[in-house]
């Protein structure tokens, strides 16, 4: 008896399959997910962050001095910023930020302020090009010093407390730009150690994390508020160290060992720009 022959389904089976296109998006965040794996490896190495340091102060001042040319100083300043988080990100996973709280509360806080202070320092040799607001604190502290009255004999849009800041410095050591600018970068050095102190305050237990004493190293290696600062001259780290004193007046520990929220519970008047008539 002979057997029947068994058609062979395998080719027409096989055109009957759909063709499945690739899935673009997993293989996008496998790349991805690969790539995040690799950097956070290399961050717990404290090789990394020591190069990634040393990387970004060299990026920072090749920045300021392509400041004079804004193709260059773009590109430099984008590679800057990369190497800078690469810094933060391999500074909390090799133990950096864990290793110098452990040496004391001083020492610490000696760092956080003389780091950015130094840095800053260095800027007051170059001319500064990205604003003219240190010309305007130039023109009205020559103008106090004259007995001028600001709001009536010459143009001011800031709050009281601006003009308080530009005599004072005028008075001390003079209306010139070098003044306003030196002044300012000692301002913008306390902002470090005081992140860092509110942290204390608030006893924040997490120092492998995000919080107020990683914030202060951050800051203390920020290099936009080195340019914005010690390079243009602008007051901002004046009125932001207030408020910093502020909100670590304010800061006060529960027994669970967390802050209680920040509020305001007094209008700040000097802050209020005055009214015109």
């Amino acid at each position: 008896m002979e057997e029947e022959a068994t058609p062979d389904t395998s080719i027409s089976s096989g055109m009957n399959e759909r063709y499945t296109a690739p899935d673009h998006r997993s293989s996008l965040a496998d790349t991805t997910r690969r790539l995040g794996d690799f950097l956070t490896r290399m961050s717990e190495r404290r090789r990394v962050f020591e190069i990634s340091f040393i990387l970004h102060l060299l990026l920072f001042f090749m920045t300021v001095m392509a400041s004079w040319t804004w193709g260059l100083f773009h590109l430099l300043a984008a590679a800057d910023l990369a190497v800078f988080f690469l810094c933060i990100l391999s500074a909390l996973r090799s133990g950096f930020i864990t290793e110098l709280h452990s040496k004391g509360k001083g020492w610490t806080l000696l760092v956080l302020f003389f780091l950015p202070l130094i840095i800053q320092l260095l800027l007051l040799l170059e001319d500064p090009n990205f604003s003219q607001d240190i010309l305007r604190l130039q023109f009205r502290g020559e103008a106090l010093r004259e007995g001028l009255i600001p709001y009536r004999d010459f143009e001011v849009n800031k709050p009281p407390l601006y003009v308080w800041m530009v005599g004072l410095v005028s008075t001390l050591f003079g209306p010139s730009p070098i003044s306003f600018r030196a002044v300012f970068v000692v301002f913008n050095s306390l902002i470090p150690p005081l992140m860092y102190m509110i942290g204390e305050r608030s006893k924040e237990a997490n120092l492998s994390g995000f919080g107020w004493r990683t914030g202060a190293f951050a800051y203390a290696l920020w290099p936009l508020a080195f340019l914005e600062v010690g390079l243009s001259g602008h007051f901002d780290p004046v009125v932001m160290v207030l408020v910093l004193l502020a909100y670590m007046g304010l800061v006060s520990t529960a027994p669970g060992g967390e802050s209680h929220p920040f509020c305001w519970d007094w209008p700040p008047c000097p802050l209020y720009p005055p009214v015109q008539p």
